[in-house]
């Protein structure tokens, strides 16, 4: 059976929504898909991503838009009023994710602060993944995950894993000043990432 995609319209997030990696769908086409909130969908603008799937607010149905904040259009490539196709997909649970900054930084004991961020989300390679620290934001960008995804699926940090194994992290030095951060979930949480 060929996967059903549909094509929407790309509105603003609510403030509410932004950095949590949800996209919030008019409520017909959750119907015609037969999403569930907390379901996968690929965004496919000019670049592909992934997001967690909520429906969105009465005052959208049938509008034929999705409410996606700054950072899932960066990483599907679109703007406000652009058109991306959006289908379900499987996502695997990541037994390790590794994120790199976008600019020099240097993270010391941030393993608890970095698993609540990545607690349930849906990251691919590629996509840029925003903290807060004291106050001011910063990117990462997820550089790998493990199990690698694979197109149209994705990695899912799994939120049982976090809170039975805490995570590790392993800072090091590569080219210049950028550092590379590898977040370990799962049963490698006892082995640091090389």
């Amino acid at each position: 059976m060929p996967e059903k995609t549909l094509t929407l319209r790309v509105a603003d997030a609510y403030q509410r929504d932004v950095g949590r990696g949800i996209a919030r769908v008019d409520p017909k086409v959750v119907d015609e898909l037969g999403l569930t909130s907390g379901d996968v969908i690929q965004i496919i603008g000019k670049k592909k991503t992934t997001a967690l799937s909520w429906p969105g607010y009465e005052s959208d149905h049938g509008k034929g838009t999705i409410r996606i904040d700054g950072y899932l259009r960066n990483n599907a490539g679109v703007s406000i009023d652009d058109k991306v196709t959006i289908r379900k997909i499987e996502a695997k649970i990541a037994q390790r994710v590794t994120l790199a900054p976008t600019e020099p930084l240097r993270i010391v004991g941030g393993e608890e602060y970095l698993s609540q961020i990545l607690e349930g989300r849906v990251l691919a390679r590629g996509d840029y993944v925003p903290i807060s620290v004291m106050g001011r934001k910063i990117d990462l960008v997820v550089t790998s995950t493990t199990p690698t995804a694979r197109k149209p699926s994705s990695s899912r940090i799994r939120r049982r894993s976090l809170s039975a194994n805490k995570s590790k992290r392993h800072l090091e030095r590569s080219r210049g000043s950028r550092t590379r951060t590898s977040v370990v979930y799962g049963p490698l949480s006892r082995k640091f990432a090389r």
